[in-house]
């Protein structure tokens, strides 16, 4: 239900019920639930609950892709240039940085090395 209430964009709903459902099981969906409430948080503007969420989701999977690169892809946009990089990093070592899913995260790469170079 809260998945569905996600996919329409009724962000507060989505985020009520997925609030509950951690507070009961915070192991549900290994970590799934944490990044979807995150995806919540980032849409609805909340982005220090957001980092918090992701954060959690790799606590379940630390080297899940899509919680390490969700996470890289939010610090790139509202957080600090030199942690996103550092997230990128990890990303890498999982997926490889000459996978497909490597490759289409260079130019993210090059701009975060551009922002902290000054």
């Amino acid at each position: 239900m809260a998945v569905k209430l996600m996919q329409k964009e009724q962000w507060t709903e989505a985020i009520e019920l997925f609030v509950d459902i951690l507070a009961d099981n915070p192991g549900f969906e290994h970590g799934y639930a944490w990044y979807d409430l995150a995806c919540c948080y980032e849409d609805a503007g909340d982005v220090t609950k957001a980092k918090s969420s992701y954060k959690c989701a790799l606590e379940y999977d630390k080297a899940n892709p899509i919680f390490l690169g969700g996470l890289a892809s939010f610090l790139y946009l509202y957080g600090d240039p030199q942690e996103s990089l550092s997230i990128y990093k990890e990303y890498f070592q999982v997926v490889g940085e000459d996978s497909e899913r490597g490759t289409t995260v260079s130019p993210a790469i090059e701009e975060l090395k551009r922002r902290i170079d000054g």
